[in-house]
């Protein structure tokens, strides 16, 4: 007989828009022709719905670029969400489909050897940082005093000068000891200026 090896994702993970699904084909012999029908999961299309490779003596591979609504990730990445098993070719949550039409044409007639395979799909959109916004009082108030707030009294001089000047950075504030040039005055910001600033990355 011949021998025919078949690498297959064991999961699909998605992160973005486009994402792709490989498979991969390899035997030592002459020669086998493989169709391979692919089903995505809910939520994303693919391509094309079928890829015909001809093996001989060689490694090939098949693969199935994805486009994926990353809105749906809520819910298709719960497990108890993942669809039965069930005929091929019915779009599942969280399962992608793959269909193996085989011919082993290495003994000079063709044998059909077909299988089919169920692939886990796992939406993994990376959520959005939380804008972290200061309640800044009305009077005098500086950059200083608005990080320092958030960090506590018990925060040393240079963890806030360490947070002052990213945000300065950032923001385009100027701070002449710091040798930030920047179109805002840091000695000039009002206490509106500073409570609409991002203070995210102040931890």
């Amino acid at each position: 007989g011949s021998l025919l090896e078949i690498l297959e994702p064991s999961v699909i993970d998605i992160f973005e828009t486009t994402e792709y699904a490989p498979f991969t084909y390899e035997s030592a012999d002459d020669f086998w022709n493989i169709v391979t029908n692919f089903v995505p999961p809910v939520g994303c299309t693919s391509d094309i719905p079928s890829i015909s490779t001809l093996v001989s003596n060689e490694l090939k591979a098949a693969v199935f670029t994805l486009t994926c609504d990353l809105t749906v990730a809520a819910s298709t990445s719960v497990a108890t969400q993942v669809a039965a098993v069930g005929s091929f070719g019915k779009l599942k949550k969280g399962i992608a489909q793959a269909n193996f039409q085989i011919q082993d044409c290495s003994g000079g007639s063709c044998k059909e050897h077909n299988r089919k395979s169920e692939i886990k799909a796992e939406f993994k959109v990376k959520k959005e940082k939380k804008v972290k916004k200061i309640k800044v009082n009305g009077g005098p108030a500086s950059l200083w005093d608005a990080v320092r707030s958030l960090l506590g009294v018990d925060a040393s001089s240079a963890s806030i000068g360490t947070a002052v000047r990213n945000i300065a950075e950032q923001n385009s504030i100027s701070i002449p000891e710091f040798g930030i040039r920047g179109l805002f005055d840091s000695r000039r910001l009002s206490p509106l200026f500073l409570g609409g600033l991002d203070y995210s990355d102040v931890e």
